[in-house]
């Protein structure tokens, strides 16, 4: 193999990699922004509560 190939190869797999740990993120991505939410608006109604 010549030094170009095995420069390929090792872009494809660090392409798989960054692919796989883009869409773990993604999904993390939407778990969180629920759970931002909700604690969000429970913390916003307790501020009301707790004002008012």
């Amino acid at each position: 193999m010549s030094d170009a190939e095995t420069e390929c190869g090792r872009i494809t797999l660090y392409i798989t990699l960054t692919e796989k740990q883009c869409a773990e993120a993604e999904k993390n991505c939407a778990e969180l922004c629920r759970l931002y939410t909700a604690v969000g608006v429970l913390c916003g109604a307790f501020l009301c509560i707790f004002f008012l």
